[in-house]
């Protein structure tokens, strides 16, 4: 391919930024791509990582840069991942392209390899920070300590009844979560995997704690008799008697729990163990954060406590999450402005966008709302992936038999469900 066109790529993990290079032969040296005339000097693809856009990249590329029937060869800069990711597909979709892409000498380590030598570097001078008790410096401190933790954290976001609550559900298995509470009054939920079923909150200026184990619970404190008496009344006199009915139920209570002189914190955190996940709860620490809807003025103080709450965060990952109806609702932008001011606490380059409920529809209905996304509003953040979601049939999947109506917290997508099934 001696004379082949030529360009180099430079993906920077780190920064999640990519720079895209032409070999001018007249000045036998690399430049920059004019951003008049090509897509790949836009922020859409510059500001992006490879897992991403790969494809999407290299079909520009192929368009764009392999002319004239003689070839291109790629000049690679970047983790062993991203290169082995970029070459299949290559060979997956552009085997008959004449592209050859050669990894140069200059690379990025991933941050497998680089964590180790950051810890041992940051354990020499961490001792001498510790002095300082500057409260910048601390929470420089805890943010490192975030960062290099085996830790994911995963935000819902979206209008009300778009179906988080359920969506988290079947992510982690269990109906814990209510699926039907007023958005004027729900919390946010911090849900943690562990070992105990635990539902934790600060009742006036108390942390309060359930304990769940089968068909008992017990309370740190009798924070509030109104709230302890719905729960004995429930355990007393309703059929179903297990850790995940009884959280669910006190879920429900604290949600729209109103008390003249009371206040129960905005914030309420669940841990309990994801039993039936596909995530790889082995291997890292998931928080899932499920904020309630937001589509009034009245529910923006949720992104407040959910912006203190992730203060201590970073790059927690957004998940937008909307309907084949309301993909394209004004109210969604008001929902992106106050994630974009959220700052890097949300990694907003690797947004996921769920278009949830997707069994409401048609095949041909769905297919026009697919062809349409890339023009969407949800679609303003840069690399974001769409998907197509039924929550019901995720959470069905996770039962050991889901035609039996006893298995069901929820009665309503039971019987939804049947009518799908």
């Amino acid at each position: 391919m001696n004379n082949a066109n030529r360009m180099r790529i430079i993906c920077d993990p780190f920064k999640k930024e990519i720079d895209y290079q032409w070999y001018d032969s007249n000045i036998e040296d690399y430049v920059e791509f004019d951003p008049e005339n090509s897509k790949l000097a836009s922020d859409e693809f510059m500001n992006a990582t490879i897992q991403n856009r790969a494809y999407e990249i290299l079909d520009i590329i192929n368009r764009e840069c392999n002319v004239g029937n003689v070839g291109l060869e790629i000049i690679f800069i970047g983790t062993d991942d991203d290169y082995s990711d970029f070459c299949s597909v290559i060979s997956n979709y552009y085997a008959d392209a004449n592209i050859r892409c050669i990894r140069e000498n200059r690379y990025y380590n991933t941050a497998g390899v680089v964590l180790p030598k950051i810890k041992d570097e940051f354990s020499t001078i961490k001792a001498t920070l510790e002095e300082y008790t500057e409260d910048n410096i601390a929470k420089l401190i805890f943010k490192y300590n975030d960062v290099v933790k085996p830790s994911i954290s995963l935000c819902m976001l979206g209008l009300y009844s778009a179906g988080k609550s359920a969506f988290i559900n079947s992510i982690i298995g269990s109906e814990v979560l209510p699926s039907a509470s007023d958005p004027t009054t729900a919390k946010v939920c911090k849900i943690c995997c562990g070992k105990e079923y635990q539902i934790r909150f600060w009742f006036d200026d108390k942390e309060c704690v359930l304990t769940f184990a089968g068909a008992t619970y017990k309370s740190n404190s009798n924070f509030e008799k109104a709230i302890i008496k719905e729960l004995q009344r429930i355990v007393a006199s309703e059929g179903q008697h297990n850790e995940i009915y009884h959280m669910n139920r006190a879920l429900e209570i604290l949600n729209n729990y109103a008390s003249d002189g009371h206040k129960i914190s905005d914030i309420i955190e669940i841990r309990m163990p994801f039993t039936r996940t596909a995530l790889p709860t082995e291997e890292f620490d998931f928080v899932i954060y499920d904020t309630p809807g937001s589509n009034s003025d009245n529910n923006l103080h949720h992104f407040e406590v959910l912006k203190d709450s992730l203060d201590e965060q970073t790059n927690a990952l957004p998940i937008f999450l909307t309907t084949p109806d309301t993909m394209d609702a004004e109210d969604n932008d008001k929902i992106l402005r106050l994630i974009e001011d959220i700052g890097t606490s949300l990694d907003t380059t690797n947004a996921i966008v769920i278009i949830n409920k997707a069994d409401e529809k048609g095949s041909i209905d769905l297919g026009k709302k697919r062809d349409k996304c890339q023009s969407l509003r949800i679609t303003k953040w840069k690399s974001t992936r769409i998907f197509f979601v039924s929550s019901i049939i995720a959470l069905a999947s996770k039962k050991d038999n889901p035609d039996n109506a006893d298995e069901w917290l929820n009665k309503d997508m039971f019987e939804i469900y049947g009518d799908k099934a």
